[in-house]
């Protein structure tokens, strides 16, 4: 545990991790050899925990809370709750991984650049450390890069980009359209992995054929499965109430940051800009539907479906079609 959060090593981690440590076994110099392998080992999956704790702080941030982190061969989960109140609240807590992996990349970089490579070199010990800084280095610049250009489901990019836009727009649809781009990004995963087996390609070997293909086979999985939550509740679970305004959660991240113990703490300016946005517009009219009776409720909720279907709007439809059946209550989806 850090902090009371759970550290969780899946069992394939503990496979993986011997897989990497066998070839040092046949080795000419055995103990420099599983020396190399288990500081590899402790940079990569290092560099994924504080990723993931990055993460963990910014849900600490928002005000939600951080149950259990989960290492496995793909790279790290974090297991957060309430954190998604508002798209700033996502748009927080996703991208502090990427900030702490940055900036473990920029020191690494920094490290890497002014140590006297040739005089460490001499020693086994400093051939050791200079491989770890070099490792850190460019592992961390690998999580940066791949979770910032990856939109795929759960990366931190797809994240991003539905936070982004879902300020302005229908969170339902933005998932939605990420989650179409996705499925493709997955396809092409796997096709760039297929030819590789053929035709070599820089940066690609036989391990990265075969991490990009369950990374795309997971993130296709991830995708359906945020396709068919949204059919199910609002993407925010307070974005559409206009009684609580919206969150300034760059405002708390000043105050974490610049707010000293034992002092007062920097007043926070709340947002009111729910109150006027177009979702919360949205929102009022699908009350107003639901609190008509009668053959009224049956007209609106038939026009309603039309103007559905005619935008294409699928989260909207089925929520319709859902009230037709039992008009008297919300959509039984949600209770």
């Amino acid at each position: 545990r850090i902090r009371g959060i759970e550290i969780n090593l899946h069992v394939t981690l503990l496979l993986t991790g011997v897989l990497w440590i066998l070839p040092a076994l046949a080795a000419p110099d055995i103990p420099v050899a599983l020396a190399h392998s288990a500081a590899l080992i402790f940079t990569v999956f290092g560099s994924v925990l504080l990723h993931e704790l990055g993460h963990c702080y910014g849900a600490h941030l928002v005000g939600g809370r951080s149950e259990a982190i989960v290492l496995w061969p793909l790279g790290g989960l974090a297991l957060t709750r309430d954190t998604q109140a508002t798209p700033s609240d996502e748009f927080l807590v996703v991208l502090l991984g990427p900030v702490v992996s940055l900036a473990i990349a920029a020191v690494a970089t920094l490290a890497h650049f002014a140590l006297p490579q040739a005089m460490l070199g001499e020693y086994i010990a400093g051939r050791i450390f200079l491989t770890g800084i070099s490792t850190l280095m460019w592992v961390n610049w690998m999580l940066f890069v791949f979770n910032m250009v990856v939109p795929l489901f759960p990366m931190d990019c797809a994240r991003l980009i539905r936070s982004h836009f879902s300020a302005n727009h229908n969170p339902q649809k933005i998932t939605y359209n990420v989650c179409l781009v996705g499925i493709f990004t997955a396809g092409m995963m796997t096709c760039l992995s297929v030819v590789a087996a053929f035709i070599p390609l820089p940066l690609i070997g036989a391990d990265g054929q075969i991490f990009f293909i369950l990374i795309a086979g997971f993130g296709v999985f991830s995708c359906l499965n945020e396709m068919r939550q949204i059919e199910y509740a609002d993407v925010y679970s307070g974005f559409w109430t206009d009684e609580s305004p919206i969150k300034d959660s760059w405002a708390r991240l000043v105050q974490a940051l610049l707010t000293i113990r034992k002092k007062a703490p920097i007043q926070i300016i709340q947002s009111n800009a729910s109150a006027a946005s177009p979702l919360a517009a949205e929102k009022k009219r699908r009350a107003a539907i639901i609190s008509l009776d009668g053959e009224s409720t049956a007209d609106a909720l038939e026009a309603e479906l039309s103007e559905a279907i005619d935008a294409e709007d699928f989260v909207r439809a089925a929520e319709i079609r859902d009230l037709m059946r039992n008009p008297t209550t919300h959509s039984p989806k949600r209770s």
